[in-house]
């Protein structure tokens, strides 16, 4: 069991790159508004000059040697995983044991039996933990879950559009099969990845499905769903 949250809270980050530095930027603001009430103490990637160069941003942060040099550190209250998805289990199961609060960023896992493996971990641990899927928290999907409870008898359409996420905010849509901004009450969700499936499942949980499949980049064939990717399945 992790120790309760007191004063500062300080945090491992592990990976370095796009994410791990937008996380960081986020960190500060963050730190900025609560009078450092929270702060990144240490930083671990495997391009050791990229742990090196964003820990200058943080005083007396230090550039890790191994993740595992940060989740054995007792000064650590929680690690942001801003890790290749591959390496999500390993190092998500390795904080939970080491009883680490824990960030995980999208796509959670490879497959189901790895997201339920972590689950478990985290559940057996009783840390906190969190997964990187903030577009359920922008204000149109509660607006969709509004329509979707005063509106059961409609299924949710899926629709792929480009610059998806931007066109929903927006609430507006380009494309044929669009019903973004429309007057007759259908609700539609716009997207794609596991943002999409993750705000069809916020805003009709009972009447989902979804299943995934991941693309091979080096063969260029598309790959089943127990080879990678969401293969989440839900229909009712």
């Amino acid at each position: 069991m992790a120790a309760p949250l007191k004063g500062q809270l300080r945090i491992g980050l592990i990976g370095a790159g796009l994410i791990g530095q937008t996380h960081s930027l986020m960190l500060r603001l963050i730190a900025d508004r609560t009078e450092g009430g929270v702060r990144i103490a240490a930083i671990y990637d495997v391009a050791h000059a990229a742990a090196e160069k964003l820990a200058v941003r943080w005083p007396d942060a230090k550039a890790a040697a191994s993740a595992r040099e940060i989740l054995d550190d007792p000064a650590i209250d929680a690690v942001f995983i801003c890790t290749p998805t591959a390496s999500h289990r390993e190092v998500c199961v390795a904080a939970a044991r080491a009883g680490k609060h824990i960030f995980c960023e999208k796509p959670l896992a490879m497959s189901a039996p790895e997201a339920a493996e972590m689950q478990a971990e985290i559940e057996r641990a009783g840390v906190i933990s969190q997964v990187g899927l903030v577009m359920r928290f922008a204000a149109v999907y509660t607006v969709m879950r509004e329509l979707a409870s005063q509106y059961p008898r409609y299924d949710y359409r899926r629709i792929q559009v480009p610059s998806a996420h931007r066109a929903v905010e927006r609430g507006v849509s380009k494309g044929e099969d669009t019903a973004v901004g429309a007057c007759q009450p259908v609700p539609v969700s716009v997207g794609s990845g596991c943002h999409r499936d993750d705000r069809s499942a916020q805003v009709q949980p009972d009447r989902v499905g979804v299943r995934g499949c991941k693309r091979d980049t080096l063969a260029g064939q598309r790959a089943d769903t127990d080879k990678g990717g969401c293969d989440r399945e839900r229909e009712n």
